[in-house]
């Protein structure tokens, strides 16, 4: 129950969630939004990958005790096999280079060939 009301409270997406999902799409990688994994809710779940995509605005993971949280989730999740990738809001001109390496060999020459 208490994932069923975290994951229906979480289906609205922010602006910066809305538009990394963009980004993994337009990438060609098929995610999941909000998907529970033990006791965590995870912002976007690349499955093929076992990648998980976390987007960070500074003004709520920027505060100590969100650090804090953030760090036990990333390292909770690291420790049992899922590669995670933090996007951060004021760092959008990163995320491209942060999320390139899961994107297939195909999908990287299409997008060199004719863009996104």
């Amino acid at each position: 129950a208490r994932f069923a009301a975290a994951r229906a409270t979480a289906m609205i997406h922010s602006r910066a969630e809305r538009q990394g999902q963009a980004l993994l799409t337009s990438l060609g990688l098929e995610w999941e939004s909000q998907v529970p994994i033990s006791r965590y809710i995870i912002d976007c779940f690349v499955r093929t990958q076992n990648l998980i995509v976390e987007i960070h605005g500074a003004y709520w993971h920027d505060r100590p005790e969100s650090r804090e949280k953030d760090a036990k989730k990333r390292a909770y999740l690291e420790a049992n096999g899922y590669s995670v990738v933090v996007l951060r809001t004021d760092e959008t001109h990163f995320w491209w280079n942060q999320l390139l390496p899961y994107v297939s060999k195909s999908r990287k020459a299409h997008i060199c060939r004719f863009g996104i």
